[in-house]
């Protein structure tokens, strides 16, 4: 099974989400693993949060 890394930023006042995005999904190697499922995508999150923040400083 893969697993979707997603970003969902909320705005907490509206209770709105404001942005989204579809980080990255990982599907697990062959059927010779000992995963059977996907992980999130922690790195590249984290990546992608910094990234958004940076932006956001930079306004």
């Amino acid at each position: 099974m893969s697993t979707t890394t997603l970003v969902l930023v909320i705005d907490a006042k509206q209770g709105k989400v404001v942005h989204i995005e579809n980080v990255g999904t990982d599907t697990p190697p062959s059927m010779n693993s000992d995963r059977t499922e996907g992980e999130v995508l922690k790195e590249d999150l984290i990546a992608y949060l910094n990234g958004l923040l940076l932006n956001q400083a930079n306004r």
